[in-house]
């Protein structure tokens, strides 16, 4: 039986494009990300959880003039980043 460690192989996990900002000691901040084609513009996070493999990052953004929450999660070793399938944003 061959298991996956792969986030691309979760099914409740949907790679997402996300801009993001790293700072010299290797920290990362999630600043943009893309759904449905828009571009979404991320206003604060914090981290929610962090993994020797990823990183949850509880996030509020703005859309058609709301703040709504979201969970991002990074992939450390394979640099993707994925939000839960069924989100509705």
């Amino acid at each position: 039986m061959i298991v996956s460690k792969n986030n691309f192989d979760a099914p409740n996990l949907v790679p997402v494009p996300v801009i993001a900002s790293f700072s010299p000691d290797g920290k990362v901040r999630p600043l943009y990300l893309k759904w449905d084609g828009e571009s979404v513009k991320i206003l604060g996070c914090k981290i929610r959880r962090e993994h020797e493999w990823a990183i949850l990052f509880e996030c509020v953004y703005e859309q058609y003039g709301l703040e709504k929450n979201i969970i991002l999660y990074f992939n450390l070793r394979d640099h993707a980043w994925f939000i839960q399938s069924g989100l509705s944003m």
